[in-house]
């Protein structure tokens, strides 16, 4: 046998044996993909309870303008919403930033357990990376943090591969994604719900149920945002004053309807709360999931957790988003 046929063999034979050792197993891989897909759904809950709030705030002052109140009052409520508006301008980049970082690394992760990998996905790919390392820097910046990035580094794991490797390289880039992306999951998914409770008063934020396998879960602090909201509308609409006791019947269906609006999300945030907590929950559960090849004998019961809990709230934002 030839020198050349020897070599040929080798190489053959070492190509069969990467075919058959990829990083991770179909299984893996089919819950890294059911991970994907429930958080891919998760930035849009905390995105709707903001935009939801801005609505009501408007229909309040909309009220408020067409209705008598004491200048005390007025100037309580005023001072009142300079404080609200402080604390979520406090918080509201990094929330920006850090949606577009989860909303980013969900996408990266169906497309690298896609079962077509092609060429298309692949320049995705690195556009993703960039844009999740784009967003961790933002983050940074705004939260004083120094999260190390990961997207750019995931994409070059599977940058000019083709042919029969590409399978095994793409699952080591998904393994590399996922291991790298664990850390910088605990303090975004704490952002939001740190976030979210301040929509929340005491009582609704003490009923928000957090999963008992977090060991570290944020400090939250409730701001009670909705909470005013609904006492000052319900207290707009008793003063009747211009309206000589006899308030028109479209302002009483604006306030109801509002009021309903304002239980909804409050409702939404409280879910957003628990589905961020369950998505840390689940992320580290596949993190650790990923460390080494195996055959799961079953679905991993938190990612289960973050799926059904996604579903619910987003029944909840699409119950707003029908109004």
């Amino acid at each position: 046998m030839s020198k050349r046929s020897v070599v040929y063999l080798l190489i053959l034979s070492f190509s069969v044996v990467c075919l058959g050792c990829g990083a991770l197993t179909k299984s893996q891989v089919k819950e890294v993909n059911k991970f994907a897909t429930a958080a891919k759904d998760c930035p849009q809950l905390p995105g709707k309870v903001v935009t939801e709030h801005a609505k009501i705030r408007k229909t309040r002052l909309v009220i408020q303008a067409s209705t008598d109140m004491s200048g005390a009052a007025a100037l309580n409520g005023i001072n009142s919403a300079l404080r609200q508006e402080a604390k979520l301008a406090s918080r509201g980049a990094g929330t920006d930033a850090t949606l577009k970082v989860l909303k980013d690394y969900a996408d990266l992760l169906v497309k690298l357990t896609s079962d077509d990998f092609t060429t298309a996905l692949q320049a995705s790919c690195e556009t993703l990376g960039s844009s999740i390392d784009k967003g961790i820097k933002e983050y940074n910046t705004l939260q004083k943090a120094s999260l190390s990035t990961f997207g750019s580094a995931v994409a070059a794991a599977v940058r000019g591969v083709g042919g029969m490797y590409i399978r095994a390289q793409q699952e080591e880039a998904l393994k590399k994604a996922v291991v790298s992306a664990d850390p910088v999951i605990r303090p975004m998914t704490a952002t939001i719900e740190e976030t979210m409770a301040l929509y929340l008063n005491d009582n609704q934020l003490a009923g928000v149920k957090l999963p008992a396998a977090d060991k570290a879960p944020p400090a939250l602090t409730a701001g009670g945002l909705l909470a005013n909201e609904k006492d000052d509308m319900t207290h707009l609409y008793t003063t009747t004053g211009q309206y000589n006791g006899k308030q028109p019947l479209t302002l009483a269906l604006t306030v109801a309807d509002k009021i309903e609006d304002i239980d909804t999300t409050a409702q939404l945030a409280a879910a957003a709360i628990e589905a961020a907590a369950s998505y840390r929950v689940a992320h580290a559960a596949l993190a650790d999931m990923v460390s080494k090849k195996q055959d799961l004998p079953s679905e991993i019961a938190e990612v289960q957790v973050l799926a059904d809990e996604v579903k619910a709230a987003m029944d909840l934002k699409d119950k707003l988003d029908k109004k």
